[in-house]
């Protein structure tokens, strides 16, 4: 079972040019329209929720970091130099030079769903494995928010810890057997090769109008055409090289993950955290719930027969 991956809905924000996501930097940062006009609801961090609305309607979005005070503006370099060096190559000052941005989906891992946990071990619901890290869901720390940043790293360090104990206390009350390794999907000529397969789930998942603003028209729409491709590769995908068949392996995962988020997507008609509906703008009391998700020919939700639980403000400080 897999549980919050309606909520595999975070952006970074990037040069257009470039990958890096580090967003601690933007803390100082004015972000402007492509006219030149600035953005005056929010400042810092929180002024990426209008950079990315406007970069979700299609706008060009513009940043610059002039609201850092010039003693730190050193340190700054000194403590993230990765998201300077390819301004620098570009010949941008960030403090004076306003740059484009564009918008990174980072799925699971600054979002928050993942396999479900049934208890402080993080054992999932097939004996014997343990999740930790971005691979479980994060709602037990983060609820519907984004997993990312110091969240992610204390749970990557506690999860693993968690996780790993249990394992190992599983593995005393088992005899080992040998692992038998699933078949793979046969090959086939004339299926859906990996690159076209993957550039379907990239295209239902990828662009902010899918994920980071949702409407029931086109996740209903995303839904049919990932239905459509599982069925095409249930018998294979086009053969590959030896050496490739994990991207084989990839395109499959890749596409049942595509078909998990838009049906646990459509299964909470509502906006709450990270998960956005447009059409559906408001929370609604009656889904304060967790919702669970799973299936791969047949595909199945329903809420999380145990109810989300604060143990106290103290414990979450």
């Amino acid at each position: 079972d897999l549980s919050g991956m309606e909520f595999c809905t975070a952006y970074a924000l990037a040069p257009e040019w470039g990958v890096h996501t580090k967003g601690r930097m933007l803390q100082w940062g004015s972000f402007y329209d492509e006219h030149g006009r600035p953005f005056t609801t929010q400042r810092g961090l929180s002024g990426r929720q209008d950079a990315q609305r406007a970069l979700t309607r299609g706008e060009r979005v513009f940043t610059r970091l002039d609201r850092a005070p010039e003693h730190i503006r050193q340190t700054m370099r000194d403590a993230q130099p990765n998201y300077f060096l390819p301004l620098d190559k570009a010949g941008i000052d960030p403090f004076t030079t306003a740059y484009p941005v564009r918008m990174v989906y980072e799925g699971s891992v600054r979002g928050t769903g993942g396999l479900r946990l049934l208890g402080p071990d993080c054992a999932t619901t097939v004996p014997g494995l343990y999740a930790a890290g971005d691979a479980a869901t994060r709602e037990l720390i983060t609820g519907s928010l984004s997993g990312g940043g110091s969240r992610n790293g204390s749970w990557a360090i506690a999860s693993g810890t968690f996780a790993g104990r249990g394992a190992a206390d599983f593995s005393r009350t088992r005899r080992v057997h040998a692992a038998t390794a699933p078949p793979d999907r046969p090959s086939r000529s004339g299926a859906p090769t990996v690159e076209e397969v993957v550039a379907v789930a990239q295209s239902h998942v990828l662009p902010p109008q899918r994920s980071y603003l949702k409407s029931a028209e086109r996740l209903h729409e995303s839904a049919d055409v990932l239905e459509t491709v599982w069925r095409d590769i249930a018998d294979g995908l086009a053969p590959v090289p030896a050496r490739d068949v994990y991207k084989q392996r990839q395109a499959v995962a890749m596409v049942a993950a595509a078909r998990w988020i838009t049906a646990a997507s459509l299964a909470r008609p509502e906006t709450r955290g990270v998960h956005r509906r447009e059409d559906l703008p408001e929370a609604e009391h009656r889904y304060e719930h967790r919702i669970l998700v799973g299936g791969l020919d047949e595909l199945w939700t329903t809420p999380d027969p145990v109810a989300p639980q604060l143990i106290s403000s103290e414990a979450v400080a």
